[in-house]
């Protein structure tokens, strides 16, 4: 699910992009934090930085760890992204 946020702290707020992910989004793209560790839904604050060419969704500038209650807090977004990882020696048929 997609998230504008407003970041703040300088001399003006700055719309970011940013997701809400399973906690399993980091390891089913094969992906490590740059610095520190991939969130996890216990987490309530940013905890790792994502290297410079890890893009994925495009544009999204934070990922933010999903809890299942977030998914499920607008009865009216019925849009989800899924993504998932085929097992080794299976087509897609």
């Amino acid at each position: 699910m997609n998230l504008d946020i407003a970041l703040t702290g300088g001399d003006r707020p700055q719309q970011v992009e940013a997701m809400l992910v399973s906690d399993s989004f980091f390891t089913l793209l094969g992906s490590r934090a740059y610095m520190g560790r991939t969130p996890t839904a216990a987490d309530v604050g940013i905890v790792a930085v994502m290297p410079p060419d890890f893009d994925f969704p495009h544009n999204v500038d934070f990922w933010y760890p999903a809890r299942p209650e977030d998914m499920n807090r607008n009865a009216t977004i019925r849009v989800y992204r899924a993504i998932g990882r085929l097992r080794a020696g299976h087509t897609l048929t």
